[in-house]
């Protein structure tokens, strides 16, 4: 099942020192920001401007734990409304 995106998408992050991105299904990158610290991560609308309604959007976390450690999330499917 598929979550809808919205157009200021907020999508809940890993640990601390985080990297998000999201991209299309061809790996265009639509956004991306590293150094989060917060608990979640808004997508600016206009990062999402040029993706028309439907299109499938892919979301990844990678984070950096405390020692260095390199902690990624499973990529995740959602469409833009």
């Amino acid at each position: 099942m598929m979550d809808a995106a919205p157009r200021a998408a907020t999508h809940p992050r890993g640990p601390p020192s985080a990297t998000h991105g999201c991209s299309t299904r061809d790996l265009t990158v639509l956004y991306r920001r590293s150094g989060v610290v917060g608990t979640e991560l808004e997508v600016p609308p206009e990062a999402l401007s040029g993706v028309a309604p439907g299109t499938e959007v892919v979301w990844r976390v990678e984070a950096i734990a405390p020692g260095g450690r390199r902690i990624s999330s499973e990529a995740f499917v959602s469409r833009v409304p």
